[in-house]
């Protein structure tokens, strides 16, 4: 505990981390902070400054006892009524919608691979699960079940359904923010903000449980709205003139919806948002041996020029015909042509609104760059550099994850002499750091260039990867990226947020085993730029030799044209 004498803010939030940072392993996080220490730390204190600066300590802490599923009970705890920051920080609107962020992220492995390679968040977790068990909510058990139901699914199939879990977040983050709401912050000005006000885009708090899709926290300003007799929470739009329900197809967010209609909200415009974008132009194609802007395989196009790659499409007897899209359809998101870019439209609907794009041609990259995707570029200019090649990438930790390390060269070459591809399924996947040897990487597409000129998109991982037919990623999920296919053809199988599962298989034996299920089936051809937003999983395999990059970004600074 800190000493009275000695308090200052940033001991407290100190105070937090120092309880994490000892029971923390690694990205699936649980810690216990000693709340009850932390607030008779703060109480003790009666230095001057404290009560200037005790909103901005409780803002500090209230993200992280949200960032934390375990935590969430103890928020109550630290909002406790007569304490004498809760009310002038309830009657503070600043930084209150972080009520609605997302808690921490979902667990990536079985209870089983976790005792194995984090033994100790492992204990953490069973600690947790354990504690609510002891629950009287018969809500809470309801889910918990459910949770074990799934668990057992995934010792048999190698992938990990999340909704489950995700269920009992939500459920404890609602309940938490309605204890705020009713007991903490009772007779202030809270309440009445977070209904009658938004963000800067014209977002209320129901947009904000859209866009996660928090229908139990929907449910709760719903139910308080109704109570203060109020009806207009779920017809309010933002700037762009969308209600909650829009932002909440674009996750396919049915529970959420259902919850709006239940209390007469409105249906939400189904609107088809990519007509939103201008008419395609005709493209005039050039042979300087670039990606070009053509996505039809014109002369200087990606399609036109191979890049010394084997791009030669898989036999129907190897890929069942069921793993690919209708013949009339090849993608199942929104698609447009390059010609018809506009970075508003882009900005407004898809990169905040969480809705992935594919642009035809839109992998357009400098000619000096282009050159180094290449086959004879590559192996010139990085023939002799050592990688790592694993038949099971972000499977850190499993012993199914074998790396090999070899020559970049040794790399190509082995591609052109596969004999047997369906048990060679090798692939090149990798980080890439600023200031590494294939740091021409990070550079993104001209596409983006043009986005980054009205929003500040912080580029934090590139990833640059190489491989042949059947290859490529289990499903997994992650921020915000762009993807840009230099050359070949890739299959990729995607499901929104609502339905978001993990996989820990090789991607060619997981869909040999189960099949692409409902995923929505998405082909990419060379000189293709996807849009894949924050949460949709997705799992990618080669059609033929493929080589590309992705490039992810953190949230965007403030819009600089609004």
């Amino acid at each position: 505990m800190v000493a009275a004498r000695s308090w200052m803010p940033e001991d407290v939030v100190g105070k937090f981390h120092e309880d994490c940072s000892q029971q923390q392993q690694h990205l699936d996080r649980l810690c216990w902070p000693d709340t009850k220490a932390i607030v008779t730390a703060m109480k003790a204190n009666s230095a001057e400054s404290f009560a200037h600066q005790m909103i901005g300590v409780v803002d500090s802490l209230v993200p992280l006892y949200i960032r934390h599923p375990n935590t969430l009970e103890s928020l109550g705890e630290l909002l406790e009524p007569s304490l004498p920051w809760t009310k002038p920080w309830c009657n503070d609107f600043s930084k209150k919608l972080e009520l609605m962020h997302r808690t921490s992220q979902m667990v990536r492995h079985t209870s089983e691979e976790m005792a194995k390679i984090y033994p100790e968040s492992a204990k953490a977790y069973q600690r947790w699960f354990e504690r609510m068990r002891g629950s009287k909510s018969k809500r809470l058990q309801k889910l918990l079940k459910k949770h074990e139901e799934a668990e057992k699914k995934a010792a048999e199939t190698k992938v990990i359904n999340g909704a489950p879990l995700e269920k009992i977040i939500q459920h404890l983050q609602a309940k938490a923010v309605e204890r705020v709401l009713r007991v903490s912050c009772h007779g202030t000005n809270l309440l009445g903000n977070l209904l009658q006000y938004g963000d800067n885009l014209g977002r209320n708090v129901l947009h904000y449980c859209a866009s996660s899709g928090f229908e139990e926290l929907a449910h709760v300003f719903l139910k308080l709205e109704s109570e203060h007799g109020g009806n207009q929470l779920a017809s309010r739009v933002d700037r762009e003139g969308n209600t909650a329900i829009d932002w909440a197809y674009n996750g396919r967010h049915a529970a959420f919806v259902k919850v709006v209609k239940d209390f007469g909200g409105y249906k939400g415009s189904k609107q088809a948002v990519v007509k939103r974008f201008p008419k395609a132009k005709k493209i005039e194609t050039d042979d300087d041996g670039v990606c070009a802007s053509d996505p039809r395989g014109g002369k200087g196009s990606c399609l036109a020029k191979t890049g010394g790659w084997n791009v030669r499409e898989i036999d129907n007897d190897t890929l069942p015909s069921s793993w690919l899209p209708p013949a009339d359809k090849q993608c199942a998101v929104d698609v447009i042509d390059v010609s018809q870019f506009d970075v508003f439209t882009f900005t407004h609907l898809y990169f905040i609104r969480g809705r992935p794009l594919m642009v035809k041609g839109g992998a357009r990259f400098a000619k000096n760059i282009a050159e180094l995707y290449t086959r004879d570029g590559l192996a010139k200019a990085f023939g002799a550099h050592e990688i790592s090649v694993t038949d099971l990438p972000y499977g850190e930790g499993l012993g199914a994850a074998r790396q090999v390390k070899m020559s970049m060269s040794a790399y190509l070459d082995s591609l052109e002499k596969r004999t047997k591809p369906q048990e060679e399924l090798h692939y090149y996947f990798a980080s890439i750091p600023h200031g590494d040897v294939l740091n021409f990487t990070t550079v993104q597409p001209d596409l983006i260039h043009a986005v980054n000129r009205y929003v500040e998109l912080a580029q934090y991982q590139t990833q640059f990867y190489i491989g042949g037919t059947l290859m490529g990623s289990p499903y997994h999920f992650h921020g915000t990226a762009g993807n840009s296919l230099l050359h070949g053809k890739k299959l990729w199988l995607l499901k929104p947020p609502a339905q978001r599962i993990w996989s820990n298989d090789i991607i060619y034996k997981s869909l040999m085993r189960e099949g692409p299920g409902d995923s929505m089936k998405c082909v990419q051809d060379a000189g293709d730029f996807l849009f894949v937003p924050n949460g949709w999983s997705h799992g990618v395999m080669c059609l033929s030799d493929c080589i590309g990059v992705a490039h992810e970004w953190g949230s965007p600074a403030p819009l600089r044209f609004l």
